[in-house]
């Protein structure tokens, strides 16, 4: 190849011989043909390549042959072409399609496809086999288990359907419903002696949470302040039931007793609480300390005694007292004058008979 008039041109030449290939050489024959359209036209047919073109070489010379990806469907292949003295004067380019990876690309869509396929129908078959064998007994027992919860019903028992693990759950559950009913029933009966107890208990009995709040009172207690249990759980005790001249002092007591300040001995306290009427009694309080499982006080509880009677019969009989004791001076005083008198007597009648 050569450059001629800035195209390409196929050069072939032959020494000029006899018929029988035989010298001397008589010269030698040259043959041209421009590298045109036609010629790479010409090409692509004998190569069964889409596309063979010849560019010529610019200021970045290609030395190596190349392989690039044009896109997903095509490759171009790169490669130097030098002249008849052996420098670089152009390059190829040839353009094919990529069949192999158009083959792959195919089998791994097709595989793709299949795999997706089996995944769905093994998946589907596990999730038919889950729900019939796992999650419909889970649903079962939950559903049972829920419905004893809102009913609170502890005698109702879950059907024990199968062997396995679920008739194993189903049974065990049922074993905690035995035990939960039975327990139950003990703490209703306990929780009715108490409250037969509690009722029955003569005085006042009242339980106060931390917040000053009453959680529960006997009948004596309610009926001492005129009114219901009912009207009285739930209100605060100090701000409803305690005189506003009584509440401060009264509150302080509370709130040492509530941080454990207050020794055993001085857990009596008196104070006048305010009836339904307005009548203000005085009641005479034993305080002692409800504590959780972990000893931290949550609660009062307080034994009340009306004690305004015992109070004014006591102030009664000190007046009595008091009034004994004056007279008892006062006839001590007169018998002390009364023996002051007959000695003065006696002395009187010495003297006269002297």
């Amino acid at each position: 190849m050569l450059m001629v008039d800035d195209r390409i041109m196929l050069i072939a030449t032959r020494p000029i011989l006899t018929s029988n290939a035989e010298g001397p050489e008589a010269g030698t024959i040259v043959f041209g043909r421009y590298f045109d359209e036609g010629e790479m036209g010409r090409l692509s047919a004998m190569t069964k390549h889409a596309q063979i073109e010849l560019v010529q070489q610019g200021e970045t010379k290609l030395v190596h042959n190349s392989l690039l990806a044009i896109d997903q469907h095509n490759l171009e292949g790169r490669g130097p072409v030098n002249d008849l003295f052996g420098n670089p004067m152009a390059y190829y380019k040839v353009r094919f399609s990529r069949d192999i990876h158009a083959q792959g690309a195919q089998g791994v869509k097709y595989i793709t496809t299949i795999m997706v396929l089996v995944s769905t129908i093994f998946f589907a078959m596990v999730w038919l086999l889950l729900g019939r064998l796992v999650l419909s007994p889970i649903k079962k027992i939950t559903s049972s288990v829920n419905e004893i919860a809102k009913s609170k019903d502890f005698a109702t028992k879950i059907d024990v359907v199968g062997n396995d693990e679920f008739g194993s759950l189903s049974r065990d559950i049922n074993a905690m419903l035995d035990s939960l009913s039975k327990s139950k029933d003990e703490a209703y009966i306990e929780a009715e002696k108490s409250k037969s107890f509690f009722d029955v208990v003569p005085g006042i009995i009242v339980i106060i949470d931390t917040n000053g709040i009453v959680t529960s009172i006997n009948k004596k207690g309610a009926m001492a302040l005129g009114r219901t249990a009912d009207e009285v759980v739930g209100k605060n005790w100090f701000e409803t039931f305690v005189p506003e001249e009584d509440r401060k002092q009264t509150s302080d007591v509370f709130a040492r007793l509530i941080d454990g300040d207050v020794a055993d001995d001085g857990k009596y306290h008196e104070n006048t609480i305010t009836t339904k009427s307005g009548t203000e009694i005085l009641i005479g309080w034993h305080n002692s300390l409800l504590k959780d499982q972990d000893d931290h006080i949550i609660a009062t509880v307080s034994h009340g005694e009306d004690v305004t009677e015992l109070k004014q019969k006591a102030e009664e009989e000190r007046k009595q007292k008091e009034q004994l004791e004056r007279l008892n001076k006062l006839m001590v005083g007169r018998e002390l004058k009364m023996v002051e008198l007959k000695k003065e007597l006696a002395l009187l009648k010495k003297r006269e008979k002297i």
